[in-house]
């Protein structure tokens, strides 16, 4: 059950600001693809698999591959692209230096550091925005009446009613229902002139039949 109620909130908060974070991953691929070309075009023989030290891979033969390679060691693995582009000693080759240093940190800054924290931040929003829906209604639930929608200090203090037996008796949630559940099935010739024109409404989707805290006022 626990583990049903958490998959069940992961799934609201990702809907709740899915729209977001379909954007936000959109622009992080697009900015991955163009690290991709600027890696494929300016720095492909530096992009290496160095696990093998006999026959390493060049991991950036094509564009495409590339991509892939920016994305598994990019963003899955740490420490990122460092992983698998070469920097040699500045005292070699300091204009080579200079890029590729550029190049792996400028990375890590735009991609992991601020694009993957503003997907996890909008995670965390939609969490937090989620509880605080929870939270109202759970308020209205214990001091909101469900039929008619006063509040609970009104209806203690204006009309001097206990507002608990008022929502289990004058507004029971259940007689509704049952209410409801009669009229539908009732046939329109044995019912009064009220109840007629209840399950018409009933049948348009119209709540006017239902009392609410102005008529009561």
């Amino acid at each position: 059950m626990t583990l049903s109620s958490t998959l069940s909130n992961l799934a609201q908060a990702l809907v709740i600001k899915g729209k977001q974070l379909l954007w936000v991953s959109i622009f992080m691929f697009v900015v991955v693809y163009v690290y991709s070309g600027w890696g494929f075009y300016y720095l492909n023989d530096r992009f290496y698999d160095t696990v093998d030290r006999e026959k390493p891979e060049n991991m950036c033969y094509s564009l495409l591959y590339c991509f892939f390679t920016l994305i598994t060691n990019g963003l899955r693995w740490y420490p990122g692209v460092g992983k698998v582009l070469r920097i040699d000693s500045p005292f070699l080759h300091l204009g080579q230096y200079i890029h590729n240093y550029l190049y792996h940190f400028s990375f890590y800054l735009i991609i992991r550091v601020v694009m993957l924290k503003i997907v996890f931040g909008i995670i965390l929003d939609s969490f937090n925005e989620l509880r605080e829906i929870k939270a109202n209604i759970e308020k209205d639930r214990r001091f909101k009446c469900f039929i008619c929608n006063i509040e609970k200090d009104e209806c203690e203090i204006k009309k001097n009613k206990d507002f608990n037996e008022h929502c289990e008796k004058e507004h029971n949630l259940w007689d509704y229902a049952n209410y409801m559940i009669m009229l539908r099935m009732t046939d329109f010739q044995d019912l009064n002139g009220v109840n007629t024109k209840c399950k018409e409404m009933i049948l348009e989707r119209q709540i006017k039949w239902i009392p609410d805290s102005e008529m009561n006022r």
